[in-house]
């Protein structure tokens, strides 16, 4: 019987906290999908699995497979003619029939067209399928979920759909006992709170009416510091206390996994509408993209979405917006590159090695540290989270920091570019992402192949770039 066992596995990264602890699951032959938000472990545990990270604890015993092959989430990387080599990579790695075959986000820059067969490749496949995703449609093919989640894995032998109806209903029963100890939590740290103010106003008033008439000035003196001290190891103690309350409240809620709304009052530059009048774009050859040129006009507040498959110049044509493209174009841009902003999954224009206190401070987001500190700390940037590499952060992260930054930043904006942004990223981070489009007073285009983040924009055209392009 082919099998692959994790028992009682637990893993970290040098120097940072355990990502999995004491993990005991068994894997056989179908569609495993991995799940669960940003940062949580999903390929960590997947490269448990097939043996390249070594355990502190635990082992990973391999029964009947003999090899694997691994199509890491890196290669989305690649941008232009990423969607082509990914699907290069794919083909070939079923068409080996493979035993084993670990995948990680593999609809990064795979068009419509090119999921379907994903989707389909995987019900066909005989042998064992690992894959971390966060597309739904792609996910139904698997009969085995399982979701990482501080620090632990949970099975879900059932359907993705069912899945996540199941994981719906547990996280909102989490939720209401979480709220029941905040509520508890709360009490106890006011109650601390009381009591060290009665505490002090006690202290205070015994060494006011204290009779120390016939008392010697020396002993006078040791009773003085003999309350000073005891005052002391009260307020330490309390402060010790509240510190280690205060934590376990912050431990609470991110149990809980609450969504936070986060409401933007965007600066937008102007009225006037974002558009290209018979626009073709010539490649490195000189040869036109399109077979007729491409025209739109976006409104502030409109919402067009640019479809078209892999290839068929969405990227380009953003560039070409920007002002960054090196390839000739003709026709007419009615667009001001400066107050365009780029939104895409590789989060192009970010230094890797920046932190959000560097971006922000460069951004003006702020006028001094403390400042800057304060605003990241509310949006979920607390403590030395804010010296953190923009390369360390979790997709979520990363997406949280760039909505920060635009969202927060005095530069007014005309138009937001929105090119497959929400690949890789959780449900709480694509509510968010959305959330921060359709709060955008300005225009905005979206380049995208996943339809269910689509319906929660409220699109109002659509361009379609292929040999022909339409707006519908």
């Amino acid at each position: 019987m082919q099998a692959i066992q994790l028992a009682e596995l637990s893993f970290s990264y040098p120097g940072s906290e355990m990502i999995l602890e004491d993990i005991n699951l068994t894997v056989n032959t179908g569609v495993v999908a991995l799940a669960g938000s940003n940062g949580a472990g999903k390929t960590t545990l997947m490269r448990l699995m097939m043996r390249d990270l070594t355990p502190q604890r635990g082992r990973v015993i391999w029964r009947g497979f003999t090899h694997c092959r691994f199509l890491p989430q890196s290669l989305a990387a690649v941008k232009r003619s990423s969607g082509e080599e990914k699907m290069r990579r794919l083909t070939e790695l079923f068409r080996e029939n493979t035993s084993a075959l670990f995948i990680d986000e593999p609809e990064t820059h795979l068009d419509t067209a090119n999921r379907a067969w994903l989707s389909d490749a995987l019900r066909r496949h005989r042998g064992l399928v690992v894959i971390a995703s966060h597309d739904a449609a792609l996910l139904d093919a698997a009969t085995l979920i399982l979701h990482t989640e501080m620090r632990g894995v949970t099975s879900y032998r059932m359907s993705y759909a069912q899945y996540r109806a199941a994981y719906g209903s547990a996280r909102e029963k989490r939720a209401l006992r979480v709220d029941r100890a905040e509520h508890e939590l709360r009490k106890s740290l006011k109650a601390q709170q009381l009591q060290l103010e009665r505490q002090v106003r006690r202290s205070n008033n015994a060494a006011a009416k204290a009779p120390f008439a016939g008392i010697p000035r020396v002993a006078r003196g040791i009773m003085k510091r003999d309350a000073e001290a005891t005052l002391g190891k009260i307020i330490s103690r309390n402060r010790w206390q509240s510190a280690a309350d205060t934590a376990e409240l912050h431990a609470l809620r991110e149990a809980k996994g609450k969504h936070v709304a986060y409401r933007f009052e965007i600066p937008v530059a102007g009225s006037a509408p974002l558009g290209v009048h018979a626009l073709q774009i010539f490649d490195a050859s000189d040869c036109p993209l399109w077979r007729r040129a491409v025209s739109f006009s976006v409104k502030p507040g409109e919402k067009l979405h640019i479809a078209g498959a892999n290839g068929a110049g969405k990227s380009m044509l953003f560039k070409t917006l920007l002002g960054t493209s090196a390839l000739r174009h003709s026709g007419e841009l009615h667009a001001k590159p400066g107050e365009i902003r780029l939104i895409d999954s590789s989060h192009t224009g970010i230094d890797c090695a920046a932190t959000p206190l560097s971006l922000a401070l460069a951004e003006k987001i702020a006028a001094h540290e403390g400042e800057a500190r304060r605003l990241l700390g509310a949006f979920g940037f607390p403590g030395d989270a804010v010296f953190r590499p923009f390369s360390s952060l979790s997709a979520g992260e990363k997406m949280r920091l760039r909505i920060f930054l635009i969202g927060k930043s005095p530069r007014p904006v005309s138009a937001l570019l929105s090119d497959e942004a929400e690949t890789g990223l959780d449900t709480e981070a694509r509510r968010l992402y959305a959330a921060f489009l359709n709060d955008f007073a300005g225009a905005t285009l979206v380049a995208s192949h996943d339809d269910e983040f689509m319906r929660s924009l409220g699109i109002t055209g659509r361009v379609v770039l292929d040999t022909n392009p339409v707006i519908e």
